[in-house]
């Protein structure tokens, strides 16, 4: 009877420290942060509870609200943007954002900072508008659709590089992502790698420039991925590689060393001042104008259906078709 009542003691003690530990670390929902309606972040009435959220909690904006957040916070849990989040505030911190489908996030003049990654899902979408600004560090992985449509994506300036690079910011458009670039104005990009498996548009006619600042800020279209540059100007100065498919309606500079493949229709302005390394299976259409002042490495055979000034050199194991009626002025190469 004694050794009964001694288990059942301790079973009674057992539950009541369970009780305890719940009390006290609350359930498995606790540290969940809803929004209530659209409003101001930093407003209680926003939030469920009337609570507004801490660094460390789980933030939740709800399908049809508008969050709006003026302040500047550190996020080193989740956010889940289901609604609209449109930040002239600044957001840091180690947590990962996730804008889910149907969701917006809107950088409307303010900053994305910390090493956290922002991952845009099938259906989501970012506007990165005029003085938004995405800090070193800052990782975007886009499923869903970027529209650049001004701001800064991790600005160098002299002295920041006096110690060496900061950093990087990583954008990767995953094979279901699109980035539009569209801005009215120029856009500069620092120190940036662009690594795109899916679609980049270049749609106005403005110059955006992958800078050589620090480390540079090269760009990679890989095997399967799409880049249209149908208008304005793109200016190269940290390499990469241009593959899959890639249409030039506008004009693109190199100023650096670029691998070129794939399938490339030219009906703008190709200028090349560095060194373009063709890769095997490269195919050339369009009608378009090619001035090489710099190195054509052709170590792979190509067949060019479009006039080519030439002042620097072209060279390489590969074969040059050119077709009936192209001229290739030799001015000063070879």
């Amino acid at each position: 009877m004694n050794a009964n009542y001694r288990k059942k003691s301790w079973r009674l003690k057992e539950l009541l420290m369970l009780t305890w530990v719940f009390i006290l670390f609350g359930s498995t929902t606790q540290g969940q942060i809803y929004s209530s309606q659209s409003g101001d972040w930093s407003v209680p009435s926003t939030w469920v509870g009337g609570m507004t959220p801490s660094s460390s909690d789980k933030v939740i904006i709800q399908a049809g609200h508008n969050v709006t957040l003026y302040a500047a916070i550190s996020l080193d849990d989740s956010l889940k943007v289901n609604g609209t989040l449109t930040l002239p505030g600044s957001i840091t911190g180690t947590g990962h954002k996730l804008i889910l489908p149907g969701g917006n996030f809107i950088l409307q003049g303010g900053g994305l900072y910390g090493s956290g990654e922002w991952i845009i899902l099938a259906g989501a979408l970012m506007d990165i508008q005029s003085g938004g600004s995405i800090g070193s560090t800052s990782i975007l992985r886009n499923h869903g659709t970027i529209n650049l449509n001004g701001g800064d994506i991790n600005p160098t300036y002299p002295y920041s590089c006096y110690y060496g690079a900061p950093p990087p910011a990583l954008l990767y458009n995953e094979t279901s992502g699109t980035l539009n670039i569209q801005a009215a104005t120029d856009i500069n990009l620092g120190y940036t790698q662009i690594h795109n498996y899916g679609v980049v548009n270049k749609l106005n006619a403005n110059t955006l420039t992958l800078s050589a600042a620090c480390a540079g800020s090269p760009f990679y279209n890989y095997p399967g991925a799409t880049f249209n540059l149908s208008f304005g100007q793109l200016v190269l100065y940290s390499g990469g590689s241009l593959q899959g498919i890639v249409n030039i309606g506008g004009i693109l500079t190199i100023n650096s060393a670029i691998d070129l493949g794939g399938q490339v229709s030219l009906t703008g302005s190709l200028y090349n001042n560095g060194t373009i390394t063709s890769l095997a299976g490269l195919v050339i259409s369009g009608n378009g104008y090619f001035n090489n002042t710099g190195l054509l490495n052709l170590i792979s055979d190509v067949s060019f259906p479009f006039d080519i000034e030439n002042t620097g050199t072209i060279g390489g194991s590969g074969i040059k078709t050119y077709l009936s009626g192209i001229e290739v002025n030799m001015n000063a190469g070879h």
